[in-house]
């Protein structure tokens, strides 16, 4: 969902940053693979986890840019997929 190089072009990070986004985004990856590999909790379940995951790691990022990085994160948000089956999108039902 987050990457790195995505984020440092369009935020211009500093190194510093890339460092402390880089170690932001290793977590977050970390957290939604043991949820993913986790059998115990239900699809739906797993859904709302990753989301509230997504939304910390949102938070986290922000708080390391600048205000003016803040600005051009939050109005143009990252929406990047990882590759592979279990980042796919969910397919809306035709009516």
């Amino acid at each position: 969902m987050f990457v790195l190089g995505e984020l440092t072009e369009r935020l211009s990070l500093t190194p510093d940053q890339q460092k402390e986004v880089g170690a932001i985004i290793a977590d977050f990856d970390g957290q939604v693979m043991a949820i993913r590999k986790d059998d115990a909790i239900a699809r739906e379940d797993k859904r709302g986890k990753v989301k509230a995951i997504t939304e910390a790691t949102r938070g986290r990022i922000r708080a390391a840019l600048t205000p003016e990085q803040q600005k051009i994160f939050d109005t143009r948000p990252i929406h990047t997929q990882q590759a592979g089956p279990a980042a796919a999108p969910t397919p809306t039902p035709a009516n």
